[in-house]
């Protein structure tokens, strides 16, 4: 008898047990706990397996500028800001291989929040002096970056200086190794010094059916697209108004003997004061195929 009151009294404080467990388990399935990161899904950045991990947010294109070389994995100094812009990322960003990239994934606005992550522009992206071009002279990108035929609106640069102030542009630097291809710039708004233009200020890799329209202002190299050219460019072009002192071109600032150009053109109004085109400001040897400017 006493045994069969003990399981009766029982009863309810087992039911309680469950309940409490039950409320547990259901709080970490929807606030992460318990099991922390491991009790979350893994996100793959590269969801078609192509190499190239997938930029939706302005705040992971900004993050390009920590894996210059696209294999998803940042410069150590600065992974946990990585980490914010790609979160709970797969193991090497869920690449079926290896990245060696980014694609967009989709069109940007620096002014609609929603092309921000955190559903607010930046003001420091915006204003003041503006976005910080990814790559610098010493750390240059040297990836493929595919805009899939997307468009990036309204990036805003005011970098006012010598070549001591780096070049200007969606990207400063390009090295030999990158591949930019099928990415516009609309309605971009880029001041700087010397090595200025809309998608790049200096770049010695290739690039391909990329286009800026646009503002773009410099005192030296400047470039409707690209300030300084030293690779191959095909199938672009500039349109807007692009002005400096020296060496200002349509399409491009000043190309050397190593640049291949083949089947661009610009439609951009073009102000300067010597070495002025309206397709190239100047021209030390390059090769130049089927072009035309208006």
């Amino acid at each position: 008898m006493s045994a069969l009151r003990l399981g009766v009294a029982a009863l309810p404080l087992m039911s309680a047990l469950a309940l409490a467990l039950a409320l547990a388990l259901a709080g970490a399935a929807l606030f992460g706990g318990g099991g922390g990161a491991a009790a979350q899904t893994a996100i793959d950045y590269d969801a078609d397996d192509d190499g190239l991990i997938e930029i939706a947010r302005l705040e992971q294109l900004n993050a390009v500028r920590w894996d210059l070389d696209g294999n998803g994995r940042p410069d150590a100094d600065d992974k946990d800001t990585y980490d914010l812009a790609f979160p709970n990322a797969a193991a090497d960003m869920g690449c079926y291989e290896s990245c060696y990239g980014y694609e967009l994934a989709r069109s940007l606005d620096f002014n609609n929040r929603r092309s921000y992550a955190a559903g607010a522009s930046r003001k420091d992206w915006t204003s003041g002096v503006g976005w910080l071009p990814i790559g610098d002279e010493h750390d240059r990108f040297g990836a493929v970056f595919d805009g899939n035929g997307h468009a990036v609106s309204n990036l805003y640069i005011d970098r006012v200086g010598g070549y001591d102030a780096g070049a200007a542009g969606l990207f400063g630097y390009i090295s030999h190794r990158a591949e930019i291809r099928r990415v516009g710039l609309v309605a971009v708004n880029v001041t700087g010094g010397a090595r200025v233009g809309g998608l790049a200020g200096l770049s010695l890799g290739r690039v391909s059916q990329a286009y800026a329209m646009g503002s773009v202002t410099g005192s030296r190299e400047v470039g409707g697209l690209v300030g300084h050219n030293s690779g191959p460019m095909d199938s672009s072009f500039a349109a807007g108004v692009v002005s400096g002192g020296k060496e200002v071109g349509g399409l491009i600032g000043v190309i050397n003997r190593r640049a291949f150009i083949v089947g661009n053109y610009s439609t951009a109004k073009v102000f300067g004061d010597s070495a002025v085109g309206g397709l190239v400001g100047f021209n030390s040897g390059g090769v130049l195929i089927g072009h035309y400017a208006t």
